[in-house]
Formats: C-alpha cells, structure tokens, sequence
C-alpha cells in the first residue's frame, strides 16, 4: 500500500511540469505528425548552399546544410548541430541524434562500383543500444531507382531501401531508408547548388 501511495505521489508531481496547453502540441504531433517544410523555387532560391530536406516517420522534419564534400562523402549539419553523412545518398554516420549509426567498414562502400555493388557486407556500430551489427546489402538496377535489400540476421530484420537518382547527372536525388532498429524510416530529398 505505501508502494503504491509513493507511486502515485510520484506520478502527480512529474506530471505538474506539465500544462495541458504543452501536452496538446506533444498529443497532436505524436497521433498526426509534424506539418511538412514545403520546398518551393523562392525556398530554394532563398538558399545559398546545397541542402537536404530529412523527413524521420512523421515525428521529425528538418533542413541540413551541405558543410563539405570530402572523398564522395557529403556532411549535411543541421540548425542544431545534427550531422548527417551519406555516400551516394545512403546514410553512413549520424551524429546527435538520439539513436546514432556508423559504418564501420565504409572503405568497402568507398571502393565497389556500381557493378561490383549487386552483393556487399558492412558493419553497422549501432548506439542507444550499442551494438555491432552486419548489414547484408544486396543491390537491383532499375531505370532511375536503386533498391538495396538489407538484411541483418543478427536482428532478424528485413528491409528495402530506395535511392532515386537524376539521369542526366547520376546524382541522387531522393532516398528513402531505414538505418536503425529504434528510428523510423528516413527520407530525404536532395537539393543541389
């Protein structure tokens, strides 16, 4: 009984931190989602670097900064100091976030080509949990679209990735991906300068 008392006089005094006019916007964007970023041409112009717009399930929409090209890897950074390295669009390392990935043997990644890419395995250092992970990727070329299947026997997962490039140039230009077992899927639009 006395559990319980200091239970419920816990919850009530955590709870009084919080007005119900906070809880509202917290209950909305949980059961609808955040409202979208609309990228239009006067967004774009307003810009004056490459940026990216990351969209994480319907909880998190955010606009990334390219800070630097650096051997094909490109550094986006967010307002808040989020950064978000891809490889040909794929998502390799994130920094700030609440579950954090890295790529452990991105040098395999660096080095196959497009042709030599149809099978690979990477390592994938997992945070919040911490864990090393493998990724089997397995690649198919379609006309403007590559689909990786990942699988990660370790976890029993399976997945699809896509990455949507621009014919004229290769470049990728949307992707949609799933980079940790506790986050959502990602997805990302590229907006080159």
């Amino acid at each position: 009984m006395i559990k319980k008392f200091i239970l419920v006089c816990f919850m009530i005094n955590a709870c009084s931190y919080i007005s119900y006019s906070d809880a509202i916007p917290l209950i909305k964007n949980a059961v609808i989602g955040v409202e979208d970023i609309e990228i239009n041409n006067e967004f774009i112009d307003q810009k004056e670097f490459s940026f990216a717009k990351f969209k994480m399930g319907r909880s998190g929409i955010a606009i990334l900064t390219l800070a630097y090209i650096n051997n094909g890897i490109y550094e986006w950074v967010s307002a808040t100091n989020e950064k978000i390295y891809t490889f040909n669009g794929k998502i390799i390392k994130t920094e700030g976030l609440i579950n954090n990935i890295n790529i452990l043997n991105i040098q395999d990644l660096l080095e196959s080509s497009s042709s030599e890419k149809a099978n690979l395995n990477i390592l994938v250092n997992l945070t919040n949990p911490s864990a090393v992970v493998e990724h089997r990727l397995q690649y198919t070329f379609t006309d403007q679209v590559i689909l990786e299947k990942v699988t990660v026997p370790s976890l029993n997962k399976n997945f699809v990735n896509y990455y949507y490039f621009n014919e004229p140039n290769g470049r990728i230009v949307r992707s949609s991906q799933y980079i940790h077992p506790r986050l959502p899927r990602i997805d990302i639009d590229f907006y080159y300068k």
